[in-house]
């Protein structure tokens, strides 16, 4: 959510500071996005886990079509 706003006020800002706003805003949405923890989510039942020192390769990234297939509303 916060990282949507951060895409709105960079979009809000481009005509008005012609792209030197730009930079700052990335450097605020990198400094909250290395700020962030990893979670891995299970697909089925929704669990979250956090605090994972390293996530193990047999982990794989969020795929939104697998998400979908599990889906249950």
């Amino acid at each position: 959510m916060l990282g949507c706003f951060i895409v709105l006020i960079r979009a809000g800002l481009m005509p008005i500071t012609y792209g030197f706003s730009l930079p700052v805003l990335i450097l605020i949405d990198w400094f909250l996005y290395k700020k962030t923890d990893d979670v891995v989510i299970c697909y089925r039942c929704k669990s979250e886990y956090r605090d994972f020192s390293i996530i193990p390769q047999t982990i794989t990234s969020f795929d939104h079509h697998t998400g979908e297939l599990y889906e249950t509303d």
